[in-house]
């Protein structure tokens, strides 16, 4: 079904708001894993929010802008550990995007744990 949403869209806009379709198909796809897996698009993982920097704090906001805080692959992150979760499953997914977060890695331990 969603594939078909997005053909349907790139049909009627530019190319270029598109360009990072790829990343937003593997974050959407994580949470749908994740309501698989604990029967909630909300869950609050303890493993997951133990692996961020003390005082990472979540809100709202919606940009992604890369590596914003230690911990954080996109502001988008902050939104919620959700969000955080599904911003890395969806950076590692996409090349281009999985070869910044490993540099990223090498000097901020909270995202190498969420990266593993």
């Amino acid at each position: 079904m969603l594939l078909s949403i997005v053909l349907l869209a790139m049909e009627r806009y530019p190319a270029g708001v598109f360009a990072r379709m790829d990343l937003r198909v593997h974050h959407e796809c994580y949470h749908v894993i994740e309501y698989r897996l604990f029967n909630d698009f909300y869950f609050r993982e303890p493993a997951w929010l133990a692996m961020s920097p003390p005082g990472t704090a979540y809100g709202k906001g919606f940009q992604n802008l890369g590596h914003p805080h230690p911990g954080l692959v996109s502001l988008h992150a902050a939104c919620g550990p959700e969000e955080d979760k599904t911003e890395v499953f969806g950076w590692m997914m996409t090349p281009a995007y999985a070869l910044r977060l490993e540099a990223w890695t090498a000097f901020d331990p909270a995202l190498l744990a969420k990266r593993k």
